[in-house]
């Protein structure tokens, strides 16, 4: 609904710049009230769980204060990801070459592809990841609830699932965390492992419904078709089932 006033009120200049400092000031309001509740730090595998929940202000964007962490922007491997947690990212920067076929980095140890930093001097993008691990180690120190996000498409497998909430624990002094998994695979999966849930997509609520063009990201922004908006509406509403 906010999209749609915005484009209507763009033709009239002065009611636009009015409504939209209505609405920063609405959502500063909204932003410091979840921010006080919780954290959500996306977990890979790639940009869903962050583009998902700063889309549905499950989470705060940048521009109101909100850190980025080193899983958000990038395709990673979840085992690869809950290695380097258990490492504390003391090796993250130890294998990373640029790939001039790709125009990216890549760590090949970890299988991580850092395809949106390809802009980027060696020393600009060590920076840019040290400052977003750093966050995420702050974040796990947070007394706040913090909400792990993953997405993937391959079968979440179980003992992995269990190494990262094993892993968390030794960094949180709590247990209060949880780990959200949005499996993206063909395949249901169950787990009784505690702190766990898993959001298995439905039929129609197939990732493919919503990339037909090749840029799903501006399909779900602007709900551009039906399936994005089944896709964003549906899978919003499970979340809003965890994350409180």
């Amino acid at each position: 609904m906010r999209f749609f006033i915005s484009r209507i009120l763009k033709n009239v200049p002065f009611l636009f710049k009015k409504w939209n400092i209505l609405l920063e000031g609405l959502d500063r309001h909204y932003y410091r009230k979840i921010s006080g509740k919780y954290i959500i730090i996306p977990f890979g595998t790639y940009c869903l769980p962050r583009v998902i929940v700063a889309l549905g202000r499950l989470k705060p964007k940048k521009f109101y204060g909100e850190k980025t962490c080193p899983f958000d922007l990038l395709f990673s491997d979840l085992y690869g990801n809950v290695n380097l947690l258990k490492a504390g990212f003391e090796d993250f920067f130890d294998d990373i070459i640029f790939d001039k076929n790709k125009n990216y980095y890549i760590n090949k140890k970890y299988n991580i592809e850092f395809f949106h930093d390809g802009n980027l001097t060696y020393e600009e993008f060590r920076v840019r990841y040290s400052n977003r691990i750093r966050n995420l180690l702050e974040y796990l120190n947070d007394k706040r609830h913090v909400y792990f996000l993953i997405a993937t498409f391959e079968v979440p497998e179980t003992f992995c699932l269990k190494d990262l909430a094993e892993t968390v624990k030794k960094y949180r002094k709590n247990d209060s965390f949880d780990i959200i998994v949005i499996n993206q695979s063909k395949t249901k999966v169950e787990t009784e492992i505690s702190n766990v849930h898993m959001i298995d997509l439905t039929s129609d609520m197939k990732f493919e419904r919503i990339n037909r063009e090749g840029n799903w990201v501006q399909e779900l922004k602007y709900m551009k078709t039906l399936a994005a908006r089944r896709f964003y509406n549906k899978l919003l509403r499970e979340l809003k089932k965890i994350i409180k």
